[in-house]
């Protein structure tokens, strides 16, 4: 089986190749990375600040920087012509199991598979659908050392976490950063969409994208597609414009619930929705009152040493009235969220720094709606209930000695969730936290890709500031190759 995929990936970098010498446009591209270390320490276990001896471990093994047991390897084949073109793309990437009869899908989570057309053959009016993304308007600052701070602290973050780029998921509206805002880039599952864009004068950008699918069951025609309710209420609607060389203006609106609800109505349709009853009546909406409206604005300093990138998120908030199980209101707030990045690297000088801060759940409360389920949610405009506040805080300076040697140097902290009387929660899953991960690092470029070498270690977490789980030191190897 393994031979089959083989086979098929060269087969298509034979055709991609053909393609490149006989038609102007097409393209063939691959990208492969992977990880190993060949020593990894785990300490002995903390349980609220006391050591568990002869808990210690060692291990050892393969994967990718940002988790999972097996090295990551994309390949795509696109086409861009003046009236349009076009991108398939396929992934061997960790944690996926992959086979032959299912190789295109079952990785193009991370790729994509899309066609767009310019009806006036210029850049007046796009038209795109399929599975993909879009970063014409993504935050300019991504991860601080290309994911490898993820093995000291894992999370690294992407560009979505300071302005949301286009891309493409069934229900889009999420509670966290990123577009579904479970994970930092969770884009991409089983969904497709469309995206009409523009870019009317030079520097200004404009786009509209909708998550559904016309044929969820292709025996039965159109009539069974996505709930027309559900794909413009997740919609995406976005603008941008650049100023010169030196500045990127971006805002957009990125669907989901807002305002008041009765909570009758809305149990009565979830449990219709659970049973079946009405799978075919396309025009009910799903319930996904987790999934908050959000208005996101972003500023960007593009300069030629010095990016800078700032964004803000605020979310919409949710009221329920006249709930079965209590007398009271339910509020939910999942509050604001801030980012900021900065890349720093003057040209012809061996220095470099990239830095990252990033604030969630500001002045949130009650984001995570459960119907009876017994959880700290505002009940009233008196009550003081809110959720942890999180940051996070990243930083990599690195200098160029013909050998590049850097460290980063990641922190994220929680704020404690507070009781309806303003108080730190006596619940673990409400206290506060800190994790912290270090790491130094050499690093070796190609034409082509990189080897990087190097030491990490993260302390164990605190939680209301006793150490709880493990340390652990280890001695990453990693490296990653690209041809486009």
């Amino acid at each position: 089986m393994r031979k089959i995929a083989l086979f098929l990936v060269i087969f298509l970098l034979i055709i991609g190749a053909a393609f490149a010498q006989i038609a102007e446009g097409i393209s063939v591209g691959v990208s492969a990375q992977g990880i190993f270390s060949p020593f990894v320490y785990v300490s002995d276990l903390y349980a609220n600040g006391d050591i568990i001896p002869d808990t210690s471990y060692m291990v050892a093994g393969a994967g990718v920087a940002w988790g999972g047991p097996k090295p990551a390897i994309d390949l795509w084949i696109s086409g861009d012509f003046a009236y349009g073109g076009f991108k398939i793309g396929s992934s061997a990437e960790g944690g996926r199991k992959t086979r032959m009869s299912t190789f295109m899908n079952a990785s193009l989570g991370d790729q994509e598979a899309s066609v767009w057309i310019k009806p006036f053959r210029n850049d007046a009016l796009r038209l795109r659908v399929g599975r993909f993304e879009d970063g014409v308007l993504a935050g300019k600052v991504g991860s601080v050392n290309d994911s490898f701070e993820s093995i000291s602290l894992d999370g690294a973050v992407g560009g979505d976490y300071i302005f949301t780029g286009f891309g493409t998921n069934k229900y889009s509206g999420g509670t966290d950063f990123g577009k579904n805002h479970i994970s930092f880039f969770s884009k991409f599952y089983d969904g497709v969409g469309f995206m009409v864009s523009s870019e009317p004068v030079k520097g200004l950008f404009i786009g509209l994208l909708a998550d559904g699918s016309m044929f969820d069951d292709q025996w039965d025609g159109a009539k069974a597609g996505s709930s027309a309710a559900d794909v413009f209420r997740y919609m995406q609607v976005a603008a941008g414009y650049k100023i010169g060389n030196v500045a990127h203006i971006r805002a957009q609106y990125v669907g989901g619930f807002m305002g008041e609800y009765d909570s009758k109505t809305l149990q009565e349709m979830e449990e219709s929705i659970r049973r079946g009853d009405v799978m075919e009546i396309r025009g009910t909406p799903s319930i996904m009152l987790d999934r908050p409206a959000r208005f996101e604005l972003a500023f960007a300093y593009t300069g030629s040493d010095l990016i800078i990138d700032l964004g803000l998120k605020a979310h919409m908030p949710i009221v329920i009235k006249d709930t079965d199980k209590r007398s009271e209101e339910i509020h939910s707030f999942n509050g604001f969220y801030a980012s900021i990045g900065a890349q720093y690297k003057p040209v012809m000088m061996p220095f470099g720094l990239i830095a990252r801060l990033d604030a969630m759940h500001i002045g949130a409360y009650g984001n995570k709606i459960v119907f009876g389920a017994a959880q700290p949610t505002r009940i009233s405009e008196d009550d003081k209930r809110a959720d942890p506040m999180e940051f996070q805080f990243r930083l990599c300076p690195t200098y160029d000695f013909g050998v590049i040697v850097g460290a980063d140097i990641g922190v994220k902290y929680r704020i404690a969730g507070k009781d309806s009387d303003g108080n730190d929660l006596n619940d673990p899953l409400w206290a506060s936290r800190l994790d912290m991960g270090f790491s130094l690092f050499s690093q070796v470029n190609f034409p082509n890709g990189y080897f990087k070498l190097g030491l990490t270690y993260s302390p164990a977490r605190y939680l209301d500031g006793l150490e709880e789980g493990v340390a652990v030191f280890q001695i990453p190897v990693g490296f990653k190759l690209w041809f486009w």
